[in-house]
């Protein structure tokens, strides 16, 4: 074996690359989270892209909004662009802004019924709308939970809502919060449709 010993220039060098081949891998991070499948259990990694929905009570200077948005949802239905300020500057109603990030991406609008004052207790879902890009990701199902949950604080104690008879994602947001159909309105609209009158007791 000669003065090298057990461990020759070449023996050694296939000694160390043996331990390095056998000792621990390093770990690589392709852009995952770097939480382990074990801890994932306990907590959700949340994505830092995916804004959160807020919900405030609406201001005077969300009018803007309010009417810009009543005009691209409801002008199918009648002038509400105009309706709904008007209502919402009169300081009888009551309007929740869902805001994701710093933006507006919908609102909710209740109150004392415009038809039919003389029922007690009663409140109704003027309107809700969200912009076009946010639909269909919830926005509307916070803002009706939210709604719920601000109408025993104004007194009432049923709530009733309108909607149109053909405007089938509205009416299952509406049911999936417990609201049931009651009868069909004929002409409800200022431009001539018909609306299906939807009302829930609140517990």
């Amino acid at each position: 074996m000669g003065n090298r010993g057990r461990y020759g220039k070449y023996g050694e060098t296939k000694r160390l690359a043996r331990l390095r081949m056998s000792g621990p891998k390093p770990k690589v991070n392709r852009g995952k989270p770097t939480v382990s499948r074990r801890k994932q259990r306990f907590y959700k990694v949340e994505d830092p892209k995916k804004e959160r929905i807020l919900i405030r009570p609406g201001m005077p200077s969300d009018v803007g909004f309010i009417s810009s948005l009543s005009r691209t949802a409801f002008d199918l239905y009648g002038p509400y662009d105009v309706l709904l300020s008007q209502w919402f500057e009169s300081g009888r109603v009551a309007a929740l802004l869902a805001l994701e990030g710093k933006s507006p991406a919908g609102f909710v609008m209740l109150g004392p019924p415009f038809s039919l004052e003389h029922l007690p207790d009663t409140g109704e879902i003027l309107a809700i709308a969200v912009i076009a890009q946010k639909r269909a990701v919830g926005v509307g199902d916070r803002l009706m939970a939210e709604a719920l949950k601000t109408a025993p604080h104004l007194g009432f104690k049923t709530l009733i809502l309108h909607t149109a008879i053909d405007n089938e994602p509205a009416q299952s947001l509406f049911k999936k919060h417990g609201f049931t159909p009651v009868k069909i309105k004929r002409a409800f609209y200022p431009k001539g449709q018909d609306a299906i009158m939807m009302h829930l007791h609140l517990t």
